[in-house]
C-alpha cells in the first residue's frame, strides 16, 4: 500500500486482517481490493475494514461453504454442524453428536458426522487438533453470526430429519 500512497490508521489492523482471513491469500487480497473501492483519502482505517466486512462482494466469496459436496445430504449435515458449533471456540466429534441429539438428531450416524468434520476440514472451514476442530477463518465465522442462525438450523434440521427417518 505504501507504494501508492497508502497507509493504514493503525499498523496492527494488518495483522489483525490477516488473522481474521485466516491467511487466505484471496481474501486478504479481495478485502483490500473491496477497502481500496470505500476508501476516501489515503488512510485506511478500522471502519473501512469493517465497512467492507459487513457489507461488500467479499460475502459472495464466502458463500461457497454451502454447498462443498455433491450429495444434497452431505451438504445439509455440513450447514448444521457448521451451526451448531458457532458458538464454541473448540469441539469434538462427541460435542458435535452431543449437539445433534439436542436438536433431536440423535440417531445421526457417527460416521457420517465424522466425515462431514473432514470435509470441512479439507475445505478449510474448520482445522483439527489433537481431534479438536476450531474454525479456520474468523472472518467465515464472524459472516456467519450475521444471520438468523436458529432459523437456519431448524431448515437443516428438519431436512436430516426426514433424511435420518427414511434410512
Amino acid at each position: 500500500m505504501k507504494r501508492i500512497g497508502i497507509r493504514y490508521e493503525n499498523e496492527a489492523m494488518i495483522g489483525q486482517l490477516i488473522k481474521r482471513c485466516g491467511n487466505r491469500t484471496n481474501l486478504i487480497s479481495i478485502t483490500c481490493h473491496e477497502v481500496l473501492k470505500v476508501l476516501n483519502g489515503n488512510v485506511i482505517s478500522q471502519e473501512n475494514i469493517e465497512q467492507v466486512i459487513r457489507h461488500s462482494t467479499l460475502e459472495d466469496y464466502l458463500k461457497g461453504w454451502q454447498t462443498i459436496s455433491l450429495n444434497e445430504e452431505e451438504n445439509t449435515l455440513d450447514r448444521a454442524i457448521l451451526f451448531l458449533t458457532l458458538n464454541e471456540e473448540q469441539f469434538r466429534l462427541g460435542d458435535v453428536l452431543e449437539l445433534l441429539a439436542g436438536v433431536g438428531l440423535a440417531s445421526a450416524d457417527e460416521n457420517k458426522v465424522n466425515e462431514s468434520l473432514e470435509r470441512l476440514v479439507i475445505g478449510y472451514f474448520l482445522e483439527k487438533d489433537r481431534g479438536n476442530y476450531s474454525y479456520r477463518v474468523p472472518l467465515f465465522k464472524e459472516k456467519l453470526l450475521y444471520e438468523d442462525i436458529e432459523v437456519l438450523l431448524k431448515r437443516e434440521v428438519r431436512k436430516l430429519s426426514k433424511i435420518i427417518d427414511v434410512n
